[in-house]
């Protein structure tokens, strides 16, 4: 069947193969790993902030790491993505 699914209409096929393409360019790679970075880092302070017994100081050092690791981000060379 050279990969295809079995009932599957034509303009389906053609739009899978478009987004496929477009996921294997380097660019959307890279915005892939950046993202999951910055998005893993921002979810670990919401999660925190979610408790029903948070800690004002915990909450500030954590909204502390949470915004120079975005700066760090920011500054570092993109070879380390």
């Amino acid at each position: 069947m050279n990969g295809e699914i079995p009932n599957t209409k034509y303009q389906t096929v053609s739009e899978a193969n478009g987004r496929m393409s477009c996921m294997r360019t380097p660019e959307f790679v890279f915005s892939l790993q950046f993202w999951t970075k910055v998005l893993d880092s921002v979810n670990d302070l919401s999660e925190y902030l979610q408790n029903s017994s948070i800690d004002l100081i915990t909450v500030e050092s954590l909204i502390e790491c949470c915004y120079s690791g975005i700066l760090e981000m920011r500054n570092v060379t993109f070879d380390n993505l």
